[in-house]
C-alpha cells in the first residue's frame, strides 16, 4: 500500500547554529518505513481456531445494511427513516438506527451522518436519547441487545 499526500509536508531540522532549516518529510509516510504494510497473513489476524475477528464484522456490515434491517423489523421504509419526518415511532427506529450503525460499524459521525441524511450533531444527541431510554428501560435495552446480536450473527456468515 502506498501512502501518497497531494500536500508536500517539510519538517524542520535544527542547525549547529540553532537555526531550523526545512527538509521535505517524504510525503508524511515516516511511521510506514517505505510505505509497506504488512499483509494479514504475515501479521496473524485470525490465527486460532473458532476466533471471529471484530474487524471483519465492523467492515461486512453498513449502514445500509442496518437501515434495511432496521426497516424489515419496523415496517417503516428505508425513505422514511432516512426523511425528515418527526413522528414518535418513527424517531424512535431513526434513532435505534443512529445508535446501532455507530456501535456496530467502524465509521466515523460524519460518514454515518452522511449515510442517514443527518448531521453529525443529530447522531450525538441520537445516540444520547436511546442511551438514556435504554437506562430507564430494561426492555428496550434487551430489545436493542437482541437485534444488535442478531445483526452480528446475520453479518458474522456473510
Amino acid at each position: 500500500m502506498q501512502v501518497q499526500s497531494r500536500f508536500q509536508l517539510l519538517r524542520q531540522e535544527e542547525t549547529w547554529a540553532g537555526w531550523s532549516k526545512r527538509l521535505p518529510s517524504g510525503g508524511g509516510c515516516e511511521g510506514f518505513q517505505n510505505g509497506y504494510l504488512p499483509s494479514e497473513e504475515k501479521v496473524g489476524r485470525g490465527s486460532f481456531s473458532g476466533d471471529i475477528d471484530i474487524r471483519d464484522i465492523s467492515q461486512r456490515i453498513s449502514c445500509l445494511k442496518i437501515l434495511i434491517a432496521i426497516s424489515e423489523r419496523s415496517q417503516i421504509s428505508v425513505e422514511r427513516l432516512r426523511g425528515s419526518e418527526r413522528h414518535a415511532h418513527i424517531v424512535v427506529w431513526r434513532q435505534l438506527v443512529h445508535y446501532l450503525c455507530r456501535e456496530l460499524t467502524s465509521l466515523s459521525f460524519s460518514v454515518i451522518a452522511k449515510a442517514v441524511n443527518r448531521d453529525h450533531t443529530t447522531l450525538l444527541n441520537s445516540i444520547r436519547r436511546i442511551e438514556e431510554r435504554m437506562n430507564k428501560d430494561p426492555a428496550l435495552q434487551n430489545y436493542i441487545n437482541r437485534v444488535r446480536d442478531e445483526l452480528k450473527a446475520e453479518f458474522r456468515h456473510v
